[in-house]
């Protein structure tokens, strides 16, 4: 399709985009469904938004977080689980949209994906690396198993952020 080709959605289209504002949806969601192929997807979103104003839903309050939301998020973040398992303990939120608010607790989004289970560092997991530090070097901490679940890499990052003084967890 040419970049400004004139694109119309039909009545069943703009019929799904209600309803799926109504129930508080995520676009995206909709978008991938498959009901909507024909269109581009930056044509879908502006008839979305469009249609949210003439609904009269505020665009910004379906995509502010709440305190309990954000509480949840970290609770998942913490268990074995990871992503996956904020993914399921949140489900009116989007995968995409859960891991940019993961990525800020933990300070990073580079490689964050679905697929990972990557979660914050826990107090007991913080102190066990401290008193390992005492003793041994990170890669020895790796391979001696003291923190299973934690990759060499992330035991390297973490002590980097102890040393600086910087956040060690996604708390605020």
């Amino acid at each position: 399709m040419a970049r400004y080709q004139k694109q119309n959605l039909t009545e069943s289209q703009l019929s799904l985009i209600r309803e799926n504002i109504r129930a508080h949806r995520a676009a995206v969601d909709l978008y991938r469904s498959g009901a909507f192929d024909n269109i581009e997807l930056r044509t879908f979103y502006r008839r979305y938004k469009d249609e949210m104003v003439r609904l009269g839903v505020e665009t910004t309050e379906l995509r502010r977080w709440t305190s309990a939301e954000e509480e949840i998020l970290r609770e998942s973040l913490r268990s074995e689980g990871g992503i996956r398992k904020a993914e399921e303990d949140l489900p009116d939120r989007t995968g995409g949209s859960i891991l940019h608010k993961a990525g800020r607790f933990m300070g990073t989004i580079s490689g964050l994906t679905s697929e990972h289970t990557k979660r914050l560092w826990t107090e007991e997991e913080i102190l066990l690396l401290e008193e390992a530090l005492e003793h041994m070097r990170p890669a020895e901490i790796y391979r001696a198993g003291i923190l299973p679940g934690r990759s060499k890499s992330s035991i390297r990052q973490m002590v980097s952020r102890r040393r600086k003084g910087g956040k060690t967890n996604g708390d605020s």
